[in-house]
């Protein structure tokens, strides 16, 4: 571990894991009426208290405020500045706070492994580690810092939210998930080969199911039992 890694340790700074354009608005948000002579909660107050403490955390790691939220010269310069004085804010900022991972690694051809192991010696971990490395690759494409295509941003995991199994709704409907039943057999009761051709595409019961489609089943199946009568 460098020496810049755990001098950050000690001061328990892990990097920014807020989303990048979410900071970047923020100091943004200050250009026509100025940057408060303090940051403070105050003047989050149309942010999520969890975005607020990022924001707070990511401010102090960049070293864009003091200890007591006083901000620097380098803010009023992100906050006021065009675009391209402002790119070149955000590249002297990313080197010098990011100093420990330049020097650790070639940021021209590090993978993404080589970039966590970094994150993560300075106490990231978890999901927040992908979420460091988002923010620093936003930075530098912000500030025109050239980094490793194999350095690869935080993946947005899928919620867990699963389809809902469609054949249930449509068996309560007295209707056929997909295509219209084929022709009853010759002297077959056309109403019970309906009914067995749902019972064939009705989906069997799962215990995990949610509440909600459990009911949403069991109802199903009454009426089916019901039409069979």
């Amino acid at each position: 571990m460098s020496e810049n890694a755990e001098a950050a340790i000690k001061s328990s700074a892990v990097p920014p894991y807020v989303s990048f354009a979410s900071l970047r608005n923020f100091i943004r948000g200050f250009g026509d009426k100025g940057v408060p002579g303090r940051i403070d909660k105050t003047v989050m107050s149309n942010l999520s208290g969890g975005t607020q403490n990022q924001i707070t955390a990511a401010l102090k790691f960049l070293k864009l405020v003091d200890s007591l939220g006083v901000p620097s010269a380098t803010m009023q310069k992100l906050a006021a500045g065009d675009e391209k004085d402002e790119a070149a804010a955000w590249k002297g900022l990313i080197e010098s706070t990011y100093a420990f991972l330049f020097k650790a690694v070639d940021l021209t051809a590090a993978t993404t492994g080589q970039v966590t192991a970094e994150f993560t010696n300075l106490g990231a971990t978890g999901d927040t580690t992908g979420k460091c490395i988002s923010f620093f690759l936003a930075a530098c494409k912000q500030a025109g810092i050239a980094v490793s295509a194999h350095i690869r941003p935080a993946r947005a995991k899928n919620g867990s939210t699963k389809k809902r199994p469609p054949v249930a709704k449509a068996a309560s409907e007295g209707t056929l998930q997909e295509n219209t039943p084929p022709p009853a057999a010759a002297g077959a009761d056309p109403k019970n080969e309906v009914t067995r051709i749902l019972m064939e595409k009705f989906p069997t019961f799962d215990p995990s199911w949610p509440d909600n489609l459990k009911t949403s089943w069991f109802s199903a199946y009454e009426q089916l039992m019901k039409r069979n009568k």
